[in-house]
């Protein structure tokens, strides 16, 4: 029996999306100027610090093979009616640089150690090309270590729980800052990202 080819097959998209993100520049964040745009986009580590050795050597050997952040930005102007990929949109640059900020806030890592690159694309493909990116680069700061997107929260909610990318990374102005549960001492945090590392080292 033949099977039709059906260019609209999720997993024929997925392919399709994917080859065309790997074609996009990469640059250093450090280097970051206005971007036009929205869609998807993707960090890429390759400093020295020491939980990240493992990815920053893949990262080293062929930059952007392994992404630590993956992130979306604009989407929600398509709810509110506007139109995605619109020239005066810059909602991946404004994310960019939200990043760069927390990165260049904290004493343990350095911005000019992260890559990042972005791909314009339509609402309607932006989850599915998060959704795969995710899958595909299993990204830890999207699956072990939350909190690294959160936007700056209010005052009056300072005494939350830390986040753990907060607990690992100290420096961001306004954060939370209460005991987190899950992880009550960055010793236990440490010991969490090692494993989990270490078993996506060996699937």
């Amino acid at each position: 029996m033949v099977i039709a080819y059906n260019p609209l097959d999720l997993a024929n998209l997925a392919e399709t999306v994917q080859r065309k993100f790997d074609e996009q520049k990469l640059t250093n964040l450090s280097k970051l100027e206005r971007l036009e745009g929205a869609g998807v986009y993707a960090l890429y580590y390759a400093g020295d610090f020491s939980l990240y050795k493992s990815m920053s050597r893949v990262n080293r050997r062929k930059r952007g093979s392994k992404a630590i952040y993956v992130g979306e930005a604009g989407r929600q102007a398509r709810r509110k009616g506007a139109e995605l990929n619109r020239k005066e949109t810059a909602a991946i640059y404004a994310r960019l640089r939200q990043h760069a900020e927390s990165i260049e806030a904290v004493k343990n890592l350095r911005v000019e150690d992260f890559w990042f690159r972005y791909l314009p694309i339509e609402s309607l493909f932006v989850p599915l090309c998060e959704r795969m990116l995710i899958s595909t680069h299993k990204p830890l700061w999207n699956l072990h270590l939350e909190g690294f997107g959160n936007r700056v929260v209010g005052k009056e909610r300072t005494r939350q729980q830390i986040t753990p990318w907060d607990l690992l990374h100290p420096g961001r102005e306004k954060r939370a800052t209460q005991k987190n549960k899950r992880f009550p001492t960055k010793a236990l945090l440490e010991e969490y990202i090692k494993k989990a590392l270490a078993e996506e080292r060996s699937d």
